[in-house]
């Protein structure tokens, strides 16, 4: 079970959270992005609206079949040329849920993993 602060479990019960994104590449480039119409200072980062950013899909079991993930983004504002160039293979994502009104409330980390090349 995860552990959330009392201020985010109140924005999650109320619905008023919104997602974030953050993609890390391998040079240590980091971009961030909401699903939210203004911008978000979360742990010291700037998450910027970006209309692509979709919550996640998550199938978990308890039996033995295998549990799946999948993060849909559309990441509009990642610079072309770079994605041409590979900078973005294999970097690492994670995607979290904050509370808009209170982001220092904290997030609630939802799916992390890596894009594949």
């Amino acid at each position: 079970m995860k552990t959330i602060s009392t201020a985010l479990a109140a924005a999650i019960t109320e619905g008023n959270i919104c997602s974030i994104f953050t993609i890390v590449a391998k040079d240590g480039t980091t971009r961030c992005f909401t699903d939210h119409d203004k911008e978000l200072i979360v742990g010291g980062l700037t998450y910027i609206p970006s209309a692509g950013v979709t919550r996640f899909k998550t199938k978990v079991t308890n039996d033995a079949e295998v549990s799946s993930q999948e993060m849909a983004a559309t990441i509009l504002d990642m610079p072309h040329q770079e994605m041409v160039d590979g900078k973005w293979d294999n970097a690492q994502i994670e995607s979290a849920l904050v509370a808009w009104a209170n982001p220092n409330a904290g997030k609630l980390v939802n799916c992390k993993g890596s894009v594949g090349a």
